[in-house]
């Protein structure tokens, strides 16, 4: 009677132990999950296409949009190129103001735009840049890279 009695004691505290490693586990299975959430949910609100702070590639979409619409010539090509990416590359550099410093992330931005559109007038024709104007997006959006170069 004494080692039955024994066995169940002992059969049931490896099942409360069993328990409780699981809920343990189950808990910090959750809060790895909520993090990677976290992570994820952060990702997705700061995701333009392609990433903004890799200009390689944001210039390169940039200008592969550019070249179609604007059809520009060989000379062109490389001179608006560089302007892009000097302009995504000080972008980057303030974005984290975005977040920190709305106003001065405005301030600088339209500054950076403004230099932007006076050395685009030295490259591109009239008729270039009104379509470079007419390529604004309505809003800021993930969807159109060219958003980058708007707002």
């Amino acid at each position: 009677m004494k080692k039955i009695f024994l066995i169940v004691a002992l059969a049931l505290g490896a099942i409360a132990g069993t328990n409780a490693q699981s809920r343990m586990l189950q808990r910090a299975i959750d809060k790895a999950a909520e993090k990677g959430l976290k992570k994820v949910e952060t990702a997705a609100t700061n995701a333009v296409a392609p990433s903004a702070t890799d200009v390689k590639s944001l210039s390169s979409s940039v200008m592969t949009k550019l070249n179609t619409a604007l059809t520009l010539t060989k000379v062109q090509e490389p001179k608006v190129t560089t302007l892009v990416t000097d302009f995504l590359t000080k972008k980057s550099d303030i974005l984290a103001l975005a977040k920190t410093d709305k106003a001065q992330y405005q301030e600088k931005l339209t500054e950076l735009t403004t230099t932007l559109t006076t050395k685009l007038k030295k490259v591109l024709t009239a008729e270039q840049l009104t379509k470079f104007a007419s390529l604004k997006p309505a809003k800021k959006t993930t969807k159109d890279v060219l958003s980058q170069l708007f707002y």
